[in-house]
């Protein structure tokens, strides 16, 4: 095909054609995605909040967050591990929230002395760190 003014019509037209096929592939791919989005949410909202019924017997948990660096120097191991078996929280979480900050502030000695008390109430312990 060659292109020149008495053409010039036609070459629009099949280059509309052609675009607006792709237009409507496009929508419908659209379509079918929210279609299957509806039908996913649909199955989530249909679903009860509990699979069972809870033990209304067990206690519901909540656990705590201890700054490393805070142990030994802001509060005793023994008056922290009173206050965590008072308010019955677990998990207990030492964290190093900035650990190149706090590393260099954590009493080592306080920390495992803490866990041993944690060990022996049966209170389960993790460490945790992140970056600032």
């Amino acid at each position: 095909m060659s292109y020149d003014a008495s053409n010039a019509a036609e070459i629009v037209l099949a280059a509309r054609e052609y675009t607006s096929g792709g237009d409507i592939m496009r929508r419908n791919c659209g379509l079918t995605v929210c279609v299957i989005y509806l039908i996913a949410l649909s199955a989530l909202l249909s679903r009860p909040t509990y699979a069972v019924v809870p033990d209304s017997r067990t206690v519901p948990t909540r656990g705590i967050a201890v700054l490393a660096s805070s142990i030994g120097n802001d509060f005793t191991p023994e008056s922290l591990a009173d206050f965590v078996q008072q308010g019955k929280f677990s998990p207990v979480v030492i964290d190093w929230a900035w650990i190149t900050y706090d590393w260099d502030r954590t009493n080592f000695k306080a920390v495992n002395r803490f866990l041993e008390l944690m060990a022996a109430g049966n209170v389960p312990v993790a460490a945790m760190s992140h970056r600032r």
